[in-house]
């Protein structure tokens, strides 16, 4: 969606028009990324009383149309938050995003008029549709960039592989002298592992239940080491160079500053939060096992 420079039957506050004297709807707005998710800042001016009373009083609303067309995302953000953030993710965005503000009507508006209307509109507008607009901000429009780093993607610098030490039943996490990171599992798990690990329905269960515990092992190795000896023991090493890349491009946090993170917390962002969505997906597989309970 573009803002179109357009007349309107009734007056408008806009930064294009002039049916407005001594006001201003003015929307300052920065897209930037926090993780994978892409996170807009929203700050908003009005300076016409009327307009920021009803948006109190709920007759009006604040809309942000969000659109990008490449991946076909449309979406509307409603709030009364002069201050707001909008987060997305970035998995539903591909190219050029557009933001669109309004000030909308909330409900039906009857006799509508202001005091700041241009002196040239005399007569109150008889009637204005809910979801009509009242004023229009400028229109941001932002690349979304898809070059970014992701643990879990063919790059991935895990390996889950069998352990032929059958005396051994838990995972194994081996990393010091590897380019990858060696998760080893018993003969059994492995099996089972393989034949779930393309379903996209389990995949988060089975990360959750391997991968994260296991980058949170290296994590707290990272964390207790300094820098320059991170540098030196682990400097050529694949994985390393992936975890330092995915710190610094998508979560701004350089390797040497781990130990100041809640190394659960992160590690989980840092592979998109695949214990939120294993939830997500234990609760369907629930449904399922009941509904077919209950067929029986």
């Amino acid at each position: 969606m573009d803002i179109k420079y357009r007349l309107y039957p009734y007056p408008v506050l806009a930064y294009f028009n002039d049916d407005y004297v001594d006001s201003k709807f003015d929307v300052s707005a920065e897209c930037g990324n926090n993780g994978y998710d892409i996170e807009i800042l929203v700050n908003i001016e009005i300076v016409n009383e009327k307009l920021t009373q009803m948006i109190k009083q709920g007759k009006a609303v604040l809309v942000y149309h969000l659109e990008c067309a490449q991946s076909g995302y449309r979406d509307i953000h409603e709030t009364d938050k002069l201050c707001d953030k909008i987060v997305l993710k970035d998995s539903r965005l591909n190219g050029e995003l557009h933001f669109c503000p309004f000030i909308l009507a909330n409900e039906k508006l009857e006799n509508y008029h202001n005091v700041k209307f241009n002196p040239d509109y005399t007569k109150p507008v008889k009637i204005i549709e809910k979801g009509c607009i009242l004023a229009v901000g400028k229109q941001f429009n932002w690349d979304i960039s898809k070059k970014k780093s992701d643990l879990l993607k063919s790059a991935s610098p895990f390996r889950i592989i069998k352990n032929m030490d059958k005396s051994v039943s838990e995972m194994i996490v081996e990393y010091q002298s590897s380019d990858h990171i060696i998760i080893k599992l018993r003969e059994q798990d492995i099996a089972i592992y393989k034949s779930m690990k393309d379903d996209s329905g389990v995949r988060d269960i089975l990360n959750s239940a391997i991968v994260v515990p296991a980058l949170m092992h290296v994590l707290e190795k990272l964390a207790t080491t300094d820098e320059d000896t991170m540098e030196t023991e682990f400097g050529g090493q694949l994985w390393y160079m992936s975890i330092k890349q995915t710190l610094e491009n998508n979560f701004k946090i350089s390797i040497s500053s781990v130990k100041n993170e809640n190394i659960f917390s992160l590690a989980q962002r840092m592979l998109r939060t695949p214990i939120n969505n294993a939830l997500e997906q234990l609760s369907v597989v629930g449904a399922r096992d009941d509904g077919e309970e209950d067929e029986s």
